[in-house]
């Protein structure tokens, strides 16, 4: 987005568009100025330094929202994502067995978060090709 280039994180946005957009969190592994990544944000701070906390979750939350042309087309809640997760899991996941399942999806997306929960939520060994280097995941199979 060029409106970010000259923005630091925490810096507040001015979109002509989306007038009510005031920062941009990131759940990426890749920088992007002007975007705080999630994993810096004050939840994660050392509670004597911040009084910030995780909020809870319920089933009912909003998880994903899409839009086109600037009307919500889609959305997904938390409990959405926990059943999709389950149906993921008993339907495909689970017949892997002991073998490792590679998830190539974007983790962004809901399919490639509802991939991730079933998996981790079962103790299944995932590996995410684009966040390891192959020749470790290699290793690691051999061993």
């Amino acid at each position: 987005m060029p409106e970010l280039h000259g923005l630091y994180p925490g810096d507040e946005l001015s979109l002509k568009s989306y007038t009510n957009l005031k920062q941009i969190i990131q759940l990426g592994h890749t920088t992007i100025r002007g975007v705080i990544k999630f994993k810096d944000a004050m939840v994660y701070a050392n509670p004597k330094f911040s009084n910030y906390e995780i909020p809870e979750n319920s089933p009912s939350d909003l998880a994903f929202q899409a839009y086109s042309n600037g009307k919500q087309v889609s959305s997904l809640t938390n409990g959405d994502l926990v059943n999709s997760s389950q149906k993921l899991w008993s339907s495909y996941f689970s017949k892997s067995g002991e073998q490792p399942v590679f998830i190539s999806l974007d983790l962004e997306t809901p399919l490639g978060l509802a991939s991730f929960i079933a998996n981790n939520a079962n103790f299944q060994k995932v590996y995410i090709p684009s966040s390891f280097n192959m020749s470790k995941i290699l290793h690691s199979l051999k061993t």
